[in-house]
Protein backbone atom coordinates (compact mmCIF):
# COMPACT_ATOMS: atom_id res chain seq x y z
CA UNK A 1 0.00 0.00 0.00
CA UNK A 2 1.36 3.42 -1.30
CA UNK A 3 2.71 5.61 1.73
CA UNK A 4 -0.87 8.17 2.77
CA UNK A 5 1.20 11.62 2.29
CA UNK A 6 2.46 10.32 -0.93
CA UNK A 7 -1.13 9.72 -2.22
CA UNK A 8 -1.62 13.09 -0.93
CA UNK A 9 0.92 15.37 -1.90
CA UNK A 10 -0.51 16.12 -5.55
CA UNK A 11 -4.05 17.49 -3.82
CA UNK A 12 -1.87 19.36 -1.18
CA UNK A 13 0.42 20.74 -4.35
CA UNK A 14 -2.35 21.74 -6.10
CA UNK A 15 -4.38 23.28 -2.49
CA UNK A 16 -0.90 25.07 -2.25
CA UNK A 17 -1.00 26.64 -5.81
CA UNK A 18 -4.43 27.77 -5.19
CA UNK A 19 -3.42 29.66 -1.76
CA UNK A 20 -0.25 31.21 -3.08
CA UNK A 21 -2.51 32.59 -5.82
CA UNK A 22 -4.87 34.50 -3.73
CA UNK A 23 -5.10 36.74 -0.75
CA UNK A 24 -8.42 35.78 0.28
CA UNK A 25 -8.05 32.30 0.50
CA UNK A 26 -4.02 32.73 2.13
CA UNK A 27 -5.98 34.61 4.90
CA UNK A 28 -8.52 31.58 5.12
CA UNK A 29 -5.39 28.84 5.39
CA UNK A 30 -3.82 30.85 7.85
CA UNK A 31 -7.26 31.02 10.13
CA UNK A 32 -7.61 27.69 10.25
CA UNK A 33 -5.67 24.70 12.14
CA UNK A 34 -6.11 21.36 10.38
CA UNK A 35 -4.05 18.23 10.00
CA UNK A 36 -2.09 18.33 6.84
CA UNK A 37 -1.70 22.45 7.22
CA UNK A 38 2.01 22.05 7.91
CA UNK A 39 2.37 19.55 4.32
CA UNK A 40 0.92 22.24 2.26
CA UNK A 41 2.43 25.24 3.86
CA UNK A 42 5.86 23.36 3.13
CA UNK A 43 4.97 23.24 -0.51
CA UNK A 44 3.78 27.21 -0.74
CA UNK A 45 5.94 28.24 -3.60
CA UNK A 46 8.47 31.59 -2.19
CA UNK A 47 6.43 34.02 -3.42
CA UNK A 48 2.64 34.67 -1.46
CA UNK A 49 0.19 37.26 -2.58
CA UNK A 50 1.45 39.60 0.51
CA UNK A 51 4.17 41.70 0.97
CA UNK A 52 6.76 42.22 4.20
CA UNK A 53 5.00 44.04 7.27
CA UNK A 54 3.46 43.91 10.22
CA UNK A 55 0.67 41.03 11.32
CA UNK A 56 -1.14 39.26 13.88
CA UNK A 57 -0.38 36.16 13.41
CA UNK A 58 -1.40 33.31 16.35
CA UNK A 59 -2.61 36.51 18.73
CA UNK A 60 0.72 38.26 18.64
CA UNK A 61 1.87 40.90 16.16
CA UNK A 62 5.28 40.27 14.24
CA UNK A 63 6.84 42.53 12.24
CA UNK A 64 7.24 39.50 8.96
CA UNK A 65 9.57 39.58 6.64
CA UNK A 66 8.96 36.13 3.95
CA UNK A 67 12.37 35.37 2.95
CA UNK A 68 13.27 33.78 6.17
CA UNK A 69 11.40 30.39 6.71
CA UNK A 70 10.88 30.72 10.38
CA UNK A 71 9.29 34.26 9.72
CA UNK A 72 6.86 33.08 6.99
CA UNK A 73 5.86 29.97 9.16
CA UNK A 74 5.47 32.03 11.85
CA UNK A 75 2.71 34.14 9.30
CA UNK A 76 1.32 30.72 8.24
CA UNK A 77 0.66 29.68 11.93
CA UNK A 78 2.60 26.28 11.11
CA UNK A 79 5.75 27.12 13.26
CA UNK A 80 6.65 24.97 16.46
CA UNK A 81 2.49 24.18 16.90
CA UNK A 82 3.10 21.31 19.31
CA UNK A 83 5.81 23.11 20.95
CA UNK A 84 3.33 26.20 21.51
CA UNK A 85 0.67 23.97 23.06
CA UNK A 86 2.84 22.41 25.72
CA UNK A 87 3.77 26.01 26.59
CA UNK A 88 -0.12 27.35 27.03
CA UNK A 89 -0.48 24.23 28.97
CA UNK A 90 1.85 24.72 31.19
CA UNK A 91 3.71 28.22 31.67
CA UNK A 92 1.21 29.93 34.34
CA UNK A 93 1.05 33.80 35.34
CA UNK A 94 4.12 34.89 37.35
CA UNK A 95 6.45 32.84 36.63
CA UNK A 96 10.32 34.07 34.95
CA UNK A 97 11.14 32.42 31.99
CA UNK A 98 14.47 32.51 29.87
CA UNK A 99 14.39 32.32 26.13
CA UNK A 100 18.10 31.44 25.25
CA UNK A 101 18.54 32.22 21.15
CA UNK A 102 15.03 34.03 21.18
CA UNK A 103 15.73 34.69 17.22
CA UNK A 104 12.86 37.25 16.21
CA UNK A 105 10.80 36.42 19.74
CA UNK A 106 7.77 33.58 19.12
CA UNK A 107 8.49 32.36 22.17
CA UNK A 108 9.45 35.44 23.76
CA UNK A 109 6.03 36.87 23.07
CA UNK A 110 4.45 33.69 23.64
CA UNK A 111 5.72 33.39 27.11
CA UNK A 112 5.40 37.44 27.81
CA UNK A 113 1.99 36.94 27.27
CA UNK A 114 1.49 33.85 28.97
CA UNK A 115 3.74 35.02 32.17
CA UNK A 116 1.58 38.21 32.26
CA UNK A 117 2.71 41.58 34.15
CA UNK A 118 3.33 39.79 37.07
CA UNK A 119 5.68 37.67 35.83
CA UNK A 120 9.47 38.15 33.67
CA UNK A 121 10.45 36.89 30.87
CA UNK A 122 14.85 36.82 30.00
CA UNK A 123 15.46 36.79 26.05
CA UNK A 124 19.05 36.45 24.76
CA UNK A 125 19.60 36.68 21.37
CA UNK A 126 23.56 36.85 19.89
CA UNK A 127 22.60 37.80 15.95
CA UNK A 128 22.29 41.35 15.44
CA UNK A 129 19.23 41.36 12.88
CA UNK A 130 17.35 39.21 14.77
CA UNK A 131 17.80 41.36 17.75
CA UNK A 132 16.84 44.32 15.95
CA UNK A 133 13.68 42.29 14.54
CA UNK A 134 12.94 40.69 18.51
CA UNK A 135 13.09 44.49 19.78
CA UNK A 136 10.52 45.43 17.33
CA UNK A 137 8.30 42.20 18.10
CA UNK A 138 8.01 42.91 21.68
CA UNK A 139 7.46 46.95 21.47
CA UNK A 140 4.75 45.92 19.24
CA UNK A 141 3.23 43.67 21.68
CA UNK A 142 3.97 46.43 24.69
CA UNK A 143 5.15 43.39 26.46
CA UNK A 144 6.76 45.14 29.80
CA UNK A 145 7.85 41.83 31.25
CA UNK A 146 10.52 41.25 28.84
CA UNK A 147 14.17 42.33 28.99
CA UNK A 148 16.03 41.58 25.84
CA UNK A 149 20.04 41.35 25.88
CA UNK A 150 22.02 41.27 23.03
CA UNK A 151 24.69 38.63 23.81
CA UNK A 152 25.80 35.51 23.11
CA UNK A 153 25.82 32.73 26.08
CA UNK A 154 28.26 29.61 25.77
CA UNK A 155 29.79 27.78 28.83
CA UNK A 156 32.75 29.96 28.97
CA UNK A 157 34.09 33.80 30.00
CA UNK A 158 35.27 35.82 26.91
CA UNK A 159 35.08 37.00 23.30
CA UNK A 160 33.63 34.59 21.42
CA UNK A 161 32.85 34.31 17.67
CA UNK A 162 29.52 34.31 15.92
CA UNK A 163 28.28 33.40 12.60
CA UNK A 164 25.16 34.86 11.58
CA UNK A 165 22.37 32.80 9.92
CA UNK A 166 21.56 32.95 5.79
CA UNK A 167 18.75 35.44 5.03
CA UNK A 168 16.75 32.62 3.79
CA UNK A 169 16.52 30.66 7.58
CA UNK A 170 17.32 33.40 10.36
CA UNK A 171 17.53 30.41 13.34
CA UNK A 172 20.77 29.19 11.61
CA UNK A 173 23.33 31.23 13.88
CA UNK A 174 25.91 29.76 15.69
CA UNK A 175 29.02 30.29 17.62
CA UNK A 176 31.99 29.11 16.23
CA UNK A 177 35.50 29.36 15.41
Amino acid sequence: MPDKTALIRPFAKAGALAIASSAFLLQAFRSRDFKGKQLIAGLLPEALPVSNGIYECQGMTFDVDFKDRIQRDIYLGVYERHERAFLESYIEPGWTCVDIGANVGFYTLLLGKLVGRSGRVFAVEASPANFGRLNRNVSLNALPSCTLTHVAMTKSNGPVSFHTSPAHNSGWGRIGE
